[in-house]
């Protein structure tokens, strides 16, 4: 017959080996908040956009690009998992900042060069005539 002791079988008595969490899972985490965060951002965008709307958006771009360049500079490290996880967050990414992009172009067009917020309305009118934002900018 086996010894029968309470309480010290083996597994009970081996301490719980520590997770090891590296930068990159790290990341990864923190940019899967930050794409869902300027997701639910843009969803609820005001229509007459804000400017300070745009700067708070721009900021949040800014942080998830230098993490997805973080990232993309270790993938190669990393498991054919771990590639597809990225990629399809970076699909994700690039697909709602092209559509924030088209949206908030206008307020772009105010804090960089300095355009008057009353050029918005025609701008807006001739870029549906034509289809060439770079022709109404030379026709205003």
């Amino acid at each position: 017959m086996a010894k029968r002791h309470k309480g010290n079988t083996r597994h009970k008595r081996l301490k719980k080996r520590e997770k090891y969490v590296n930068d990159f899972y790290a990341r990864e985490k923190q940019l899967n908040k930050l794409i869902s965060n300027f997701i639910n951002h843009y969803k609820h965008l005001h229509y007459p956009l804000l400017i300070s709307e745009y700067h708070m958006m721009d900021k949040k771009r800014l942080e998830i690009k230098r993490l997805l360049s973080l990232q993309s500079g270790e993938l190669w490290k990393q498991s054919h998992r771990r590639k597809r996880f990225y990629y399809k967050q970076l699909n994700k990414f690039k697909y709602f900042y092209v559509a924030w992009k088209r949206r908030t172009y206008y307020i772009y067009l105010h804090v960089r060069f300095d355009m008057p917020l009353r050029f918005i309305k025609p701008l807006v009118f001739y870029k549906k005539v034509s289809r060439s934002i770079a022709y109404t900018i030379y026709t205003l």
